[in-house]
């Protein structure tokens, strides 16, 4: 169905690769749901990337950038969250960020063990870079490096304001009613990403969730508290044209995060899934340098 798909809409950006290895590891959450991994290898591995997707998204979304990854050095593994892609659970669900907290650390963990004595760096996208800021957080020294690409520290739209005047009454009782749509397709240049992600099985394109506005919220004040202690290097991706989260976070993210090794790359009507636009070639072409120059 995906290798289908894919090939139907062989002509956008980000659509023609995939991740050679998937499923390569039995992994779980702590209460069970399985969770469906995938690995770009390389050879001879420099480093280990580990690649953390948005709300609704899944790890494909990474794939082009996992291969540019992979050609300077890095053997680059990710998995899908809990109810998203194809893993188990609630489509959709974030129960508590909290819980793909807890599942992104197990995960390093566990799969770093194969590789003892190479560097650990971390890509996410929106709440996956909200993500990795809260494991370099938890994994103190451990990470050498993030790729931070559009992230999810504050709500440019009325996310947070339905969160903190509804959602908490709600989310511990019905966690997986929806309250409204939570859509960036308007902002795409080309039609056709539209299409492709309402025909794609494993994104979720129903309405956002009451306990999933809960966790992510909670996940972006969280994020938003580091900023001021941040000094693992970090490269951001924003692009101006998000109408998902506030795009001066990132610039208040650069400004304010007292690293040393830091860059911020910031693109002109780019919306906030820019995975599938035209700029991601040269977009995997700058985050490869930024990482060659760290590894080699």
């Amino acid at each position: 169905m995906e290798s289908t798909l894919k090939q139907k809409y062989k002509d956008l950006p980000g659509t023609e690769c995939s991740f050679p290895q998937e499923d390569f590891m039995d992994f779980y959450s702590s209460d069970g749901l399985r969770l469906h991994t995938y690995k770009y290898p390389c050879d001879e591995p420099k480093c280990l990337l580990y690649s953390f997707h948005g709300l609704h998204a899944y790890s494909d979304y990474h794939s082009l950038i996992a291969m540019y990854m992979s050609d300077a050095g890095c053997e680059v593994l990710a998995f899908d969250q809990r109810g998203h892609g194809k893993s188990d659970g609630e489509r959709g669900l974030i129960c508590t960020f909290e819980a793909i907290l807890d599942d992104s650390i197990k995960f390093v963990e566990s799969t770093s063990k194969e590789y003892p004595n190479i560097p650990i760096y971390l890509l996410g996208s929106s709440m996956g870079a909200s993500l990795c800021l809260l494991i370099n957080e938890k994994m103190p020294g451990i990470i050498k490096g993030m790729i931070l690409m559009s992230p999810a520290l504050r709500s440019r739209s009325r996310l947070e304001f339905i969160a903190h005047h509804f959602v908490l009454k709600f989310s511990c009782l019905c966690p997986g009613m929806f309250v409204a749509t939570f859509d960036d397709y308007g902002a795409y240049s080309n039609p056709n990403i539209r299409n492709y992600l309402l025909e794609n099985p494993y994104v979720y394109n129903g309405g956002i969730r009451f306990g999933s506005i809960s966790s992510v919220t909670a996940g972006m004040r969280q994020a938003r508290e580091l900023i001021g202690s941040l000094k693992t290097p970090f490269v951001v991706v924003q692009g101006t044209g998000d109408n998902i989260i506030d795009p001066q976070m990132s610039e208040e993210l650069y400004n304010r995060a007292p690293a040393t090794d830091k860059e911020l790359l910031v693109y002109e009507g780019l919306p906030h899934t820019f995975v599938f636009e035209n700029d991601i070639y040269a977009i995997c072409e700058k985050l490869q340098k930024w990482i060659s120059f760290r590894i080699s």
